[in-house]
C-alpha cells in the first residue's frame, strides 16, 4: 500500500537542537506510554523522538473516547517538548489498513509489521539524514529500528534496540500450547522467515539489545544473541490512580481471584481454568477472567461454575475491577514484562505468578511464584491465599510499596548507567 511520506514537525524543531548531539527515539505507536523518551528527556539527553502519531493538543480531549479514537487521541505524553518531536501521520493509515488485514488473514500481522517498520525506519533515516547532525545514540524497538540504527553505526555513532519479547522462543511457546490446546489456536500463525530475519539484523546491528526480563534474556541467548550485548531494563510503571486500592481487610463474601490482560493461550489461562476446576468444591472461591481476545465457545461452555468471564475492560473501569478482586494471578507462559502485575500491585493485590515474565514479584513477599504450566502449583498458591486474609493484606502492602522500584526516576537511573558504560566502551550491567 502506497502512503504519502510526510514529517510532521514542530515549527520550532530545530530551535536548541544544534548543541550536543544527544540521544535519538524512535518508536512506533504508543508502547509503555512513551516512557523511554520521557525517562531520557528526564535524563536531560533527548535530541528527539520520532515516532508515527503524537496527538497535538486540539485532538487530546477525544482520548476518552472508546476504540481506535481513543487509542490515537491518547498518543502523547506530558513532560516531552513538542519542538522534539517528529512524527510520520501517514503511517497510521497504513498501520490501520494492516490490522483490518490481519483480521481476515493473521500471517498478514507480520507482513504489516515489516512494512510499517521499514518505512518508519526510512522516514527516520531521512530526516535524521537532512537534520545533518549525527545524535551520540539511536534507541528504538524491535522491527523499526533497523535503518536508523545502521545509519548511525555508519557514521561512528551506538545503536541500541529494545527487544519486547521472547522472540522465537516466545513464538515456540505459543506453538506448543496451540498444539496442546487446539480449541485456544484460532488466529495463530507462524512469522514468516523475513519476520525473523530482520529481527537478527537488528541484533546484530545494535551494540546492545534491552530485555524487559531475566526469561527474555535468556531466550535471546538461546537464539544467538551474545551475552554482553544483553541487557535487562524493566519497564516503568504509572498507578492508574492515587493510593493502593481499598481496604480488603474487612470485606466480607467471596473471595475473588483476578485474571487480567490479553485472553490468549500464551498467558496460561488454559492452566487457570485447570486450576480452578480443582478447586470448583471451595465455594468462598471466584475467578473472573477478563481482558480482550475471544475465548472459544467450547471453552466458556465447559468452565467450571466458579468461573466468570468479564470481556474487555474500559480503561476506566480497570482500578475498580483490580479493587473487586482479592488476589490477582498471572499464569504466563511467555511474557516480554506484563505490566498488570504492577497495576494489580500498586492497586493492594497480592500476586500470584511465574518466572516466564518481569522480575516484579518476590516469592512469598509480595506474592508467591509458581512453575509455569503446573495448574496443580497454582491451585496450591490460590488456596493458601485464599485461606490466609492476613497474609493477603501483608503481601499486598508490600506489594504496593514495591511499585516504587518501577518508577520513571528508576528508568532513567538504569537508562543512564546504560548510555554511560556504551559510550566509554563498558560492558553494561544494571
Amino acid at each position: 500500500m502506497r502512503h504519502r511520506r510526510r514529517a510532521s514537525l514542530d515549527p520550532h524543531a530545530e530551535a536548541g537542537l544544534k548543541g550536543e548531539p544527544g540521544i535519538v527515539c524512535t518508536q512506533i505507536g504508543a508502547r509503555e506510554h512513551f516512557a523511554l523518551p520521557a525517562a531520557v528527556e528526564n535524563l536531560g539527553r533527548l535530541r528527539r523522538l520520532y515516532t508515527d502519531f503524537w496527538a497535538r493538543p486540539y485532538l487530546r480531549h477525544l482520548g476518552q473516547c472508546p476504540g481506535p479514537v481513543g487509542a490515537i487521541a491518547s498518543r502523547w505524553r506530558g513532560g516531552i517538548p513538542s519542538h522534539k518531536i517528529v512524527s510520520f501521520p501517514g503511517l497510521v493509515v497504513t498501520d490501520w489498513y494492516g490490522r483490518l488485514a490481519r483480521r481476515r488473514d493473521p500471517k498478514q500481522r507480520f507482513e504489516a509489521y515489516l512494512f510499517v517498520g521499514a518505512a518508519f525506519g526510512r522516514q527516520v533515516v531521512a530526516h535524521l539524514a537532512a537534520s545533518g547532525r549525527v545524535p551520540e545514540i539511536v534507541i528504538g524497538y524491535n522491527t523499526g529500528a533497523l535503518e536508523p540504527m545502521r545509519w548511525i553505526k555508519e557514521r561512528g555513532g551506538r545503536a541500541i534496540v529494545c527487544q519486547i519479547d521472547a522472540a522465537k522462543v516466545h513464538e515456540e511457546v505459543i506453538a506448543g500450547e496451540a498444539e496442546k490446546w487446539p480449541e485456544w489456536a484460532g488466529g495463530i500463525a507462524p512469522a514468516p522467515s523475513p519476520y525473523w530475519d530482520r529481527m537478527l539484523e537488528e541484533w546484530n546491528a545494535a551494540d546492545i539489545v534491552i530485555v524487559n526480563s531475566e526469561w527474555s534474556r535468556r531466550a535471546l541467548e538461546r537464539q544467538g544473541v551474545p551475552p554482553w550485548k544483553l541487557v535487562v531494563v524493566p519497564l516503568a510503571f504509572e498507578a492508574l490512580g492515587a493510593g493502593a486500592g481499598v481496604d480488603r481487610t474487612r470485606r466480607k463474601g467471596r473471595v475473588v481471584v483476578l485474571f487480567l490482560g490479553r485472553v490468549v493461550v500464551e498467558k496460561g489461562l488454559p492452566y487457570l481454568l485447570d486450576a480452578a476446576r480443582q478447586l470448583a468444591s471451595e465455594k468462598e472461591l471466584e475467578f473472573v477472567i477478563a481482558g480482550p481476545g475471544s475465548v472459544p465457545e467450547s471453552v466458556v461452555a465447559r468452565a467450571p461454575g466458579n468461573v466468570r468471564f468479564l470481556g474487555r475492560v474500559g480503561r476506566r473501569d480497570t482500578a475498580a475491577t483490580y479493587d473487586r478482586a482479592d488476589i490477582f494471578v498471572l499464569p504466563t507462559l511467555s511474557d516480554g514484562f506484563a505490566i498488570t502485575q504492577l497495576e494489580a500491585m500498586a492497586r493492594g493485590l497480592p500476586v500470584i505468578a511465574t518466572p516466564n515474565c518481569g522480575d516484579v514479584v518476590r516469592d512469598g513477599s509480595e506474592g508467591i511464584l509458581v512453575p509455569a504450566g503446573d495448574a496443580a502449583a497454582l491451585a496450591d498458591a490460590v488456596r493458601r491465599l485464599a485461606g490466609d486474609p492476613d497474609l493477603r493484606a501483608e503481601m499486598g502492602q508490600r506489594a504496593a510499596l514495591r511499585v516504587g522500584d518501577f518508577s520513571l526516576d528508576r528508568l532513567a537511573a538504569r537508562l543512564d548507567v546504560v548510555f554511560g558504560q556504551l559510550t566509554s566502551s563498558v560492558g553494561c550491567a544494571v
